[in-house]
């Protein structure tokens, strides 16, 4: 779905991301790659392939929009170091010519020298324009400026006769707006929309308008 916002012509993807064309960058929030992994070692019986399902989404997602740049909007990786890391620095090798850039987020937490490759770099932020790109929402947004961040992994309920459903969505606030988590098993965090606030939630593949106004 495209949508124009701050001076940018947006694409909504059905895959839980934004791009921009004008930009040819994709940005994508909270993978939490590793966390299936984490569970595992824990004894939390997690199936193991939904892991290969994460690149294989990841993988369809870069080579639908064919991005230069693809941002990750923190929470790239779950926990500590184990062998999932291993496995995403293979992955991205296999995009050579493309950057890809982390923004720091709350479980990035290995040693610096980990997130250190020739196509991939780690920010605390990043600015296009007048977009200020985060990780978690910043507390005053600069006039003139709008925020684009993850962290929260949004949700929103739809009620219908005698049942409801919890989607991921995007949630456009006046002057921020919240992306969907990309990773399976992140949770929903349901929202609680503004008058004038624009929602887009994703159910089967398939963007659903649900501003009220």
């Amino acid at each position: 779905m495209k949508i124009e916002r701050f001076g940018f012509e947006l694409i909504l993807c059905q895959e839980k991301a934004i791009y921009l064309p004008g930009r040819k960058t994709l940005l994508i929030a909270d993978l939490h790659l590793g966390k299936i992994t984490h569970f595992r070692r824990a004894g939390i019986g997690l199936p193991q392939d939904a892991i290969k399902s994460d690149y294989r989404e990841l993988n369809d997602v870069i080579e639908k929009y064919c991005p230069d740049t693809i941002i990750l909007m923190g929470d790239l990786f779950h926990a500590g170091y184990n062998s999932a890391w291993d496995k995403f620095l293979e992955f991205i090798g296999v995009f050579g010519n493309k950057e890809f850039i982390l923004i720091k987020g709350n479980h990035d937490i290995m040693a610096s020298y980990r997130y250190k490759n020739d196509n991939f770099s780690m920010v605390e932020d990043y600015y296009l324009q007048n977009l200020i790109i985060t990780h978690e929402p910043l507390e005053k947004v600069p006039k003139g400026k709008y925020n684009l961040y993850g962290h929260i992994h949004p949700g929103v309920r739809v009620v219908g006769v005698k049942q409801s459903l919890r989607l991921p969505c995007f949630h456009f606030e006046n002057d921020r707006a919240v992306l969907p988590a990309f990773g399976r098993f992140t949770g929903l965090a349901i929202i609680s929309p503004k008058i004038g606030d624009d929602v887009y939630a994703i159910a089967d593949n398939t963007i659903i308008c649900l501003t009220d106004r």
